[in-house]
């Protein structure tokens, strides 16, 4: 889990990331909790920088003018 965010977010992340096994109904699930960060955080794949927010239970991309007034609202000073 640790390598897989390093690889494609970015080891400065990783403080923001607590996981921990536990059972549901029998069976062992991975639990991923996931602070905020002060900065935006880009997945890197294949070379190619997406950029996602939670919209309820979806991760949804986000580009261009979206992209940049979300950056702006959400991680810039004020």
């Amino acid at each position: 889990l640790y390598n897989l965010i390093r690889n494609y977010v970015g080891s400065e992340f990783i403080p923001y990331i607590n996981s921990k096994i536990i059972n549901i109904n029998g069976k062992k699930i991975l639990k991923i909790d996931c602070g905020k960060s002060h900065k935006e955080a880009f997945l890197n794949f294949d070379n190619n920088e997406q950029f996602f927010v939670r919209q309820g239970s979806s991760s949804v991309p986000l580009s261009g003018k979206s992209l940049i007034e979300y950056i702006e609202s959400s991680f810039r000073e004020k």
